[in-house]
């Protein structure tokens, strides 16, 4: 799956590397079937990988320009000038971190190396080729899809399983709920989670210039709150009875179900929580052993519910005011 090419990909490759032939035949450039190969290579999944690529493929180039006429003019058009060219250009590539574009450049260098000499216009027209195959390659990746609508829509269905798993783990608390429904919407919330965030990286990737990272700390809040929830889901198995308490741990449950997707920092929430811990403390002490036991499991579920409101605290006051503008103010009321 992982090699599988992406139809929109193949598409701009066929059309890149189609429009650089023509434009290398037009201009009159020699060898300029090549310039399909340099247009191949250089488009590549996101834009931020084919800027990032073209520029390393550019300064590797440069430096097999200059490595190239100081050797071919001390040594001539030779073999051990060839060799001693790739030696010390694969080096060069291998010390500064350009090996993408140590391929590519080998390519165009041959190209003036079996010319009789080294001419400034034989250079000039590898230059060209390169710069056209790249130009290329970036013109065809400056159209990706955008992926925010898909986003927010994967940010629904992560927050309308939270609220189910929620509500679920609510009636389990009153010895009233389904573990094995509560174990299939645990695992929803997983799949829709590793989904989502293969749309995040890919939307990050895909913008240069402006800010998305929202949406991948988004994610790392609600998989660290998955945790949080798979432990409290493991924490009523152990529930033999449900007393009083219960209904209130229940009720309070059910409303952070209703407000996953509220934009807030969790403080009224966590307010509520100390009321309800307060109330806790004030009731009388448990009269038998199974009372105990069970108001001892309310009490680690209550701390396991407070660290849930936590992250989400945190969460919001580690984000900028240019992103609670763009990503609070712009989406309406919406969390996500």
């Amino acid at each position: 799956m992982k090699n599988r090419m992406v139809p929109s990909k193949a598409a701009k490759i066929v059309l890149g590397c189609c429009l650089a032939l023509v434009l290398a035949r037009s201009f009159g450039l020699d060898h300029s079937t090549s310039v399909v190969t340099i247009t191949l290579l250089s488009v590549q999944n996101t834009r931020r990988d084919t800027l990032q690529v073209a520029a390393r493929r550019l300064c590797a180039f440069g430096a097999s320009l200059l490595i190239s006429s100081v050797i071919f003019r001390w040594m001539g058009h030779t073999i051990p000038a060839l060799g001693l060219f790739l030696l010390v250009f694969t080096l060069a590539c291998q010390q500064f971190g350009l090996l993408d574009g140590l391929s590519m450049s080998t390519v165009l260098t041959l190209h003036f190396w079996a010319a009789p000499t080294l001419t400034a216009r034989a250079m000039f027209n590898e230059l060209a080729l390169m710069l056209l195959g790249i130009a290329m390659g970036v013109l065809m990746n400056a159209y990706m899809p955008r992926l925010i609508r898909e986003i927010r829509e994967d940010q629904r269905r992560i927050d309308g399983a939270m609220g189910r798993l929620l509500e679920e783990i609510a009636r389990l608390v009153l010895l009233e709920g389904d573990r094995d429904r509560a174990e299939e919407q645990l695992q929803e919330l997983s799949g829709a989670l590793e989904q989502s965030i293969a749309r995040v990286s890919q939307q990050m990737n895909n913008v240069i210039f402006q800010d998305r990272s929202y949406y991948l700390s988004y994610i790392e809040l609600r998989r660290k709150q998955q945790r949080m929830l798979r432990r409290m889901l493991e924490n009523t198995a152990r529930l033999r009875s449900a007393p009083q308490q219960s209904n209130d741990v229940a009720e309070f449950l059910k409303l952070i179900a209703q407000s996953l997707s509220s934009y807030d920092n969790a403080g009224e929430l966590l307010f509520q929580l100390y009321l309800l811990r307060t109330h806790f403390r004030s009731l009388d002490l448990p009269e038998t052993r199974e009372e105990f036991e069970a108001r001892a499991v309310l009490f680690e579920l209550v701390s396991d519910v407070e660290q849930l409101l936590l992250a989400k605290q945190e969460f919001a006051q580690s984000l900028t005011p240019e992103q609670i503008r763009l990503f609070w103010e712009e989406s309406s009321g919406s969390f996500v």
